[in-house]
């Protein structure tokens, strides 16, 4: 009876039985056959598991570099926006400094010049400016770098900043040839600072200034 019961315990333990499933009625034998049917039932769920593990750990990821990368397109536009706003600030800035000073420069020594030699007569125009201002000549005029120069006894300034260039320098003379000429000049400045759109800051001056009585 007992060689019965062990054939049929072998026969059983090498059917292969859903995991869970349980045969209370018969003994299953030798402990062994149920360590590999565990094994086998345990080996299948973590399978499983590390699978769905995976899974959520992609999406997880795609998910994160999706943010992570919306967030680096607006952290970059808002960049920009403040290094813009800043460059055109200091363009404006840079201009609106040259401008003022060098109106005020011209208005200076103009308005100290005994006489007119460069525009030569009343109604006509020139790039440059020549004065004499306390029995020194002065000359006014425009380098090829965009820059307003001062000669001033043998000695040359120059009178725009490194952050602005001169364009459209003109000087014309008005008056009829006496102590009360005046000269009209027109220059436009731009600021040496481009912006990140790529635009520059500029600006058109014109004055009237009349020599001293």
């Amino acid at each position: 009876m007992k060689r019965k019961n062990n054939h049929i315990s072998v026969i059983l333990a090498k059917v292969k039985r859903p995991c869970g499933a349980r045969i209370s009625s018969i003994s299953t034998g030798s402990p062994i056959h149920r360590m590999r049917a565990g094994s086998r039932c345990g080996g299948d769920r973590s399978g499983m598991t590390r699978g769905r593990k995976n899974g959520f750990s992609t999406i997880e990821f795609l998910l994160y570099m999706g943010i992570f990368s919306i967030l680096i397109v607006v952290l970059m536009q808002v960049f920009f926006t403040i290094l813009d706003s800043q460059l055109s600030s200091e363009s404006f800035s840079a201009v609106d400094q040259n401008g003022r000073y060098l109106l005020s420069k011209l208005q200076y020594d103009i308005s100290q010049a005994s006489s007119i030699t460069t525009p030569a007569s009343d109604g006509a125009q020139s790039s440059s400016l020549q004065i004499t201002v306390n029995g020194l000549v002065y000359i006014y005029s425009l380098t090829s770098g965009g820059d307003l120069q001062l000669v001033n006894n043998g000695v040359t300034d120059v009178l725009t900043g490194y952050d602005a260039s001169m364009s459209a320098l003109t000087f014309k003379r008005v008056g009829l040839g006496t102590g009360n000429d005046t000269v009209q000049i027109n220059f436009t400045l731009a600021s040496r600072t481009v912006q990140h759109s790529q635009k520059a800051e500029i600006k058109s001056y014109q004055t009237t200034i009349g020599l001293r009585e």
